[in-house]
């Protein structure tokens, strides 16, 4: 909750499409929340709603209301954990991060403390616990990973509670997720290993497991097994989706598959093949996920680093610089970061427009990364 603190402090102020979710939420005006902005215009129109939720933030507003919680506030819980997914597919975690959690801590209080109809207990939980793992999913791409396994433990729990072992397989998918990204390989790989050895889940299920798998064993130089994984992983993907599959395996496609391929290969050495899966995964990402284009591409381009493909890197950076800091993705502008940091090591090396772009992307990471 550090932005809200910072927010009440005068340190943080949200950006421009996140300040009507900040004015419904807290009931105050932009100025009361905001104060004046230099060279700013009055963000009071409706049509700032209009682009984000139809112009309908009323779901939000009946999550704030002080009575037990009904099928209603179940539906309205639904309903605002699209509209969290779809601003973090356009916008990136970083400002999300407040709201997610205060819509999360909403109904996990409402739970502890009894304020809900015992006739929804059951779907509020289910529910709930879908709010805890978006908000966990909110904290890992903002970056604030201890943040995120706090979040994704407590939404586990309720939604055991609740009997959602589809929703509880996608929570531990996560944790393994998190085990890759901050190299913790072997913490990662048994996660993973823990679901596939009881057996017993639908196709898509077992895929994204694999694809856990596999990034931890090519994290662990384990390259045999790594790419069984992956096969694996494409066999029940090219199975196409079963009635058995959870809604949530909607994203698991050869997008997904190309980008963990290319990884994959990146973190054994095998260049040549890890710019051309890289290649695969950017032009599968679906046209309007922002979010997705702006991390295939912070790959693609750290790839093409590590291999020295300079000449083909330079027009991905090019391409690339508009987006930094305009989506909130800190996880990938730590990617940016690595890139940067390897290409200014390689500056002999690199042509005059590659060297400015190189010192562009420098100043705008760290901008990001300190907040200016």
């Amino acid at each position: 909750m550090a932005s809200i603190k910072g927010h009440e402090a005068g340190r943080h102020k949200p950006d421009e499409p996140y300040r009507p979710l900040y004015r419904k939420i807290y009931g105050k005006t932009d100025h009361e929340l905001f104060g004046a902005f230099p060279g700013s215009h009055a963000l009071v129109s409706r049509n700032d709603g209009d682009v984000l939720f139809g112009g309908d933030f009323s779901p939000f507003m009946d999550l704030t209301k002080p009575r037990p919680a009904d099928t209603e506030y179940v539906l309205t819980l639904r309903t605002v954990n699209q509209q969290l997914v779809a601003l973090d597919n356009t916008y990136g975690g970083a400002d999300l991060v407040p709201i997610a959690c205060r819509v999360f801590r909403s109904a996990y209080n409402r739970l502890a403390t009894g304020q809900y109809l015992s006739a929804v207990e059951r779907d509020l939980q289910a529910a709930a616990g879908e709010t805890g793992e978006i908000a966990a999913w909110i904290a890992y791409d903002a970056d604030r990973q201890s943040l995120s396994r706090q979040l994704i433990h407590e939404a586990m729990l309720i939604s055991r509670l609740a009997g959602d072992r589809g929703m509880e397989l996608f929570q531990t998918s996560h944790l393994s997720m998190q085990g890759v990204y901050l190299r913790r390989s072997r913490e990662a790989l048994r996660a993973a290993d823990s679901v596939l050895d009881r057996g017993r889940v639908s196709g898509r299920t077992a895929a994204l497991f694999h694809l856990r798998r596999a990034r931890a064993l090519a994290q662990l130089e384990e390259e045999t097994g790594a790419f069984n994984a992956l096969g694996a992983a494409r066999a029940q993907i090219g199975d196409g989706v079963h009635g058995d599959d959870p809604q949530w395996t909607w994203w698991l496609d050869d997008h997904e598959l190309s980008l963990h391929e290319a990884v994959c290969h990146s973190g054994l050495g095998s260049w040549g093949r890890a710019v051309e899966a890289i290649g695969h995964a950017v032009e599968g990402c679906e046209a309007g996920r922002t979010r997705c284009h702006f991390n295939d591409r912070s790959q693609q381009l750290e790839i093409l680093v590590q291999a020295g493909a300079w000449q083909e890197a330079e027009p991905v950076l090019i391409t690339l610089l508009p987006d930094v800091g305009e989506v909130g993705s800190l996880r990938t502008v730590g990617i940016l970061a690595a890139a940067a940091k390897r290409l200014e090591a390689s500056r002999a090396a690199l042509s005059s427009t590659l060297s400015d772009a190189t010192t562009e992307l420098r100043k705008r990471v760290e901008a990001v990364q300190t907040g200016i």
